[in-house]
């Protein structure tokens, strides 16, 4: 499935709540792959730039491929407003890269892998990335953009008001239902030649407003405002008052897992750290 319209409509919102790529993250993968500024990054499904733009000082050059054109405009905005020149935006999906980007030390994927062509795109990649380099997967696991699946009471019942205006099954922006991969990303990464990973599951916590909450909620495929055409409002009032209701302090305390895959050549099976 092809990201190209899934996100329609969510650009501003995902430009502007979603987290960028988690600390912890960008330390890990610094000493993993010795990152001095030298090396080349590439960013699959960049989205607006949160995933790359913390790594600017770990790279020379950064490629950020970005198939969706509200959000690659969101993404450029952002690098003009950081005044960041060694990030560049690339039109395309993942899974029409070619060698004419040149050699990679990094592949990023922040959540956006599960939307790609898997097999294709790790194919591609095996003559992107350098011999010593390889490739990061990371997502946040729970969360307002995992609330489909999150165990989390107060996102159990904001995905009953979100079923009850689109119906039980998980949309994928305007046009399609999300259908769930039965095969996982180290399935993938086993047939591929990035087949040495390590999982990583790292806690995070945070503090979120209510107005953070519908943001990211509005930057999602499931739940975009576009979804709901002129039920939009009643929508969000209804959100918002029963986040109200459970929080009247209006603030929300969150805790969720980030993970993180990192994959390199070589055969050596599979290893989980936590």
């Amino acid at each position: 499935m092809t990201y190209r319209s899934v996100f329609g409509g969510t650009a501003s919102f995902y430009a502007r709540y979603r987290h960028k790529c988690h600390g912890k993250i960008v330390n890990i993968l610094k000493s993993e792959f010795q990152l001095d500024g030298t090396g080349r990054l590439l960013d699959l499904g960049a989205g607006s730039g949160q995933s790359s733009i913390p790594y600017i000082k770990l790279f020379r050059e950064i490629i950020a491929v970005e198939v969706n054109p509200e959000m690659m405009a969101e993404g450029k905005k952002k690098l003009a407003e950081l005044d960041i020149k060694n990030m560049k935006y690339h039109n395309s999906a993942a899974e029409e890269i070619d060698e004419s980007l040149g050699l990679f030390q990094l592949t990023i994927c922040g959540s956006s892998f599960h939307w790609m062509d898997k097999t294709k795109v790790l194919g591609k990649l095996e003559r992107l990335i350098e011999p010593s380099g390889g490739i990061a997967i990371f997502s946040s696991i729970g969360g307002v953009t995992g609330l489909w699946n999150s165990l989390e009471p107060i996102d159990i019942k904001i995905k009953r008001i979100i079923q009850r205006y689109l119906g039980e099954k998980r949309k994928a922006g305007k046009e399609k239902l999300y259908s769930q991969d039965q095969k996982s990303f180290t399935d993938y990464l086993s047939e591929s030649q990035f087949n040495q990973f390590k999982e990583y599951s790292i806690p995070s916590s945070y503090t979120q407003s209510i107005n953070e909450y519908m943001g990211l909620l509005f930057s999602t495929s499931f739940a975009n405002q576009e979804l709901f055409g002129k039920e939009i409002k009643n929508f969000e009032n209804e959100v918002r008052s029963c986040l109200k209701s459970e929080f009247p302090e209006g603030n929300l305390i969150r805790r969720e897992n980030l993970y993180l895959c990192i994959a390199k050549r070589r055969r050596m099976g599979k290893k989980r750290i936590k």
